[in-house]
């Protein structure tokens, strides 16, 4: 499986957005926030986990959106 997380900073689109394949123990290894467990997670649940992670760790200071998709493995 492979989620793709974008990350938004005011508006802008930031660097750490992208495709990050699910590997076999059910984690994702985001930039800033290391292995991070995705599996058995709603989309949503997963999102506001994200931000709240990066709020916590101050990786941003200012309100962020993180979204979470599934897309295919290519």
């Amino acid at each position: 499986e492979k989620l793709f997380v974008r990350i938004l900073n005011g508006g802008d689109v930031e660097p750490m957005s992208g495709a990050y394949i699910v590997d076999d123990t059910g984690n994702i290894n985001l930039p800033f926030l290391g292995l991070t467990k995705v599996s058995g997670k709603l989309l949503v649940d997963l999102q506001t986990q994200i931000e709240q992670e990066l709020i916590i760790k101050k990786i941003y200071l200012n309100t962020i959106v993180a979204h979470v998709a599934r897309t295919q493995l290519n």
